[in-house]
């Protein structure tokens, strides 16, 4: 259908790496809204309860075609091929995620800041650029260092360049 050796031929395999990371958004706020429902009596383990929630899902919806390639089908140039856009469309959609979109906020605040606001000193612009900025959730970052370092533990021999990949995001 996609013929053989073309661009094309990708598009399936590009089509699902894309889609668990829109898997992974919306199991988010699913996640969110089950723990809001369920009776934790501390901030504490209700916390745990969702990197609980979250953590198995993502090594399900991460992992889960790479392992039936790998030990079910025995497909290792599929697997090959998947795990190498699952690392590129993944490293392309967080580098993004991370710089361009902080960037372009970034730019439509500071417009908006001196369209609106008196002049400030630039120390007080650093300090409101500051609090004006995006808070980093450490739990998501090592959830998503905790997946990668699966993918080049457990598949570098389907595919070598994935450290390197893995390294350069």
């Amino acid at each position: 259908v996609y013929g053989a050796g073309t661009w094309r031929s990708y598009t399936p395999t590009v089509l699902y790496s894309v889609v668990p990371v829109v898997y992974k958004v919306l199991y988010r706020y699913l996640a969110e809204f089950l723990n809001r429902m369920e009776p934790h009596p501390t901030a504490v383990e209700r916390h745990d309860a969702l990197q609980l929630k979250l953590f198995a899902f993502t090594f399900v919806n991460s992992y889960l075609a790479l392992l039936y390639n790998a030990f079910w089908k025995k497909d290792y140039d599929r697997l090959h091929d998947l795990l190498f856009s699952m690392l590129v469309t993944k490293a392309v959609i967080y580098q993004v995620a991370e710089l361009a979109v902080p960037f372009v906020k970034g730019k439509l605040l500071n417009k908006r800041n001196k369209n609106n606001s008196p002049s400030l000193t630039p120390r007080e612009s650093e300090i409101l650029d500051e609090i004006n900025a995006d808070q980093v959730d450490m739990d998501a970052e090592y959830l998503e260092l905790a997946v990668q370092f699966g993918y080049v533990s457990m598949f570098a021999v389907a595919f070598p360049l994935a450290p390197a990949i893995a390294m350069l995001t």
